[in-house]
Order: structure tokens, then sequence, then C-alpha cells
């Protein structure tokens, strides 16, 4: 049985809750996942995803298989201080690729590893098409897996573990109850149990005094926070392995 904890939050007044606003993204870099490459006959080529970064600065393109965008550049070179943080805002295109091998490439630039379920192990093969335009990666995620009614929950090392049915032992689910709280202050007490900073992006300081009434139960740590944020159509990246950016959601999924 799973351990449940249950968190009763009535007042909180914390100062200094989130990171002053950063600056607004301008980005030096930008990074697009194009449409699959196509045959002669024009349809998609199956399988075939081609990740595009383009470099502001440097008036310059090139193409690469996909790949984890943080082996192609650094947080210094992406970002050079915290304060210019550029988002990193993909349009995905996925032609008839398994579930899991778009799970796996979307999650390796997010500092979370992914394990399979065996209770799913007759669906990751599927092949699915998939359209998503500027979107966080951890939105992505959501959208794919949601999409195939495919549940998932976090461990405490933040593996993301995708199931279908009973929520696998390994996770440590609780119960989440928030009442009449700041939003911000109930992002920083999850992220810091979790064992990250978060950060608040200028696009999102409106909602600094912004306040939270949700319960949540049978979750784990990371998927609370994914669900605080969506109900509020927000979203966050990785800026590193223990620092997150939390800013709006607008992505557009097309197919």
């Amino acid at each position: 049985m799973h351990r449940k904890v249950r968190l009763l939050l009535l007042t909180l007044i914390v100062n200094s809750l989130m990171v002053p606003a950063l600056g607004e993204a301008s980005p030096q870099f930008q990074f697009a996942i194009s449409e699959a490459l196509r045959n002669s006959d024009g349809r998609p080529t199956p399988g075939s995803v081609y990740v595009t970064l383009i470099d502001g600065r440097l008036n310059r393109t090139s193409k690469s298989n996909l790949v984890s965008t943080k082996t192609d550049i650094s947080l210094q070179a992406r970002a050079g201080t915290l304060d210019q943080y550029p988002l990193r805002l993909l349009d995905y295109s996925f032609y008839q690729m398994p579930i899991a091998s778009v799970v796996q490439k979307i999650a390796e630039t997010e500092c979370i590893t992914v394990l399979f379920d065996h209770s799913v192990e007759d669906f990751v093969n599927t092949k699915i098409d998939l359209r998503l335009m500027k979107s966080s990666p951890m939105r992505a995620l959501w959208v794919v897996l949601e999409s195939q009614h495919l549940n998932y929950e976090y461990t405490a090392d933040r593996t993301l573990i995708v199931f279908r049915g009973k929520v696998p032992e390994k996770v440590k689910v609780m119960d989440m109850v928030y009442r009449s709280v700041r939003l911000v202050a109930a992002i920083e007490q999850i992220s810091k149990l979790a064992g990250l900073t978060a950060r608040l992006h200028n696009s999102a300081q409106m909602y600094q005094a912004a306040q939270l009434n949700i319960t949540l139960k049978d979750i784990s740590l990371l998927r609370g926070l994914e669900w605080i944020l969506n109900s509020r159509r927000l979203t966050y990246e990785h800026i590193d392995c223990s620092t997150i950016i939390i800013f709006p959601d607008e992505s557009v999924r097309l197919t």
C-alpha cells in the first residue's frame, strides 16, 4: 500500500518566494523540430524527424537528426545569464513514430529518465502522428501521453514512469490540499521537496499574487506540481538538473 501524506496549508507566509522577474526571452537561439522529411510523392517519411537549430547571432542554420538540445548548446551559450534566459519553445512534428521513441526523445532534454512499466508493454511501440507548436518539452510529454491514454508519475529520483492502471509501487504518492494559498508559495514548497529551485519567468509575473485552491489525491510530487501549473495554463522547463523556470503555456496542438 502506498504511503499517503496529506499536505494541508491554510496560511503560509513566505518572504522572497520566487526569484525576482527574469528578463523576457529574447532568444539568441531558437529551436524548431521541422516537419518530417517527405518522400517524392509528398508524403512524410515514417519515423523521420529533424531538429533545426537557428543561431540568430550568427545568422546561420544547421540541421541534424533529432537529438537532445542540451548536447547541442550549453546553458551558458543559450542564456549567458539567467536574467536573459531564452525559453526553448519547440515545434514538434512526429509521423508514424513509436510512442516510446517520441517520449524518450522529448524527455532527454529535461534531466529526467523514462521507464515504461510492464502494464504498457503492449502499447509503447504503437506508432503515432503528432504536431505541436510552441511547446515546452514538459508540456509535449503531457500531450503525447495523455493523447494515448497513458498515465505517468515521478519517482523520488525524477524517473518518469509510464503506466496504466495501478500506480507502480516505486512511486511515492500523496494527497495535496491547498486552500487560499499563494500560487508561488505552493510552487516553491513542492519544488523544494523535490530537490529543485523554481524560478518565475518575467512573462509569468502576473501570477505573483495569484491564490491557489486545489485538491490532488494519490499523486507524486512533480506530477502534482505539473497539475497545479496546468490549472493556470503554466508550464516549465529545466534550466539545469536542479533548477526549473516557469512560464505561460502557449502550445497549440495541430494533430
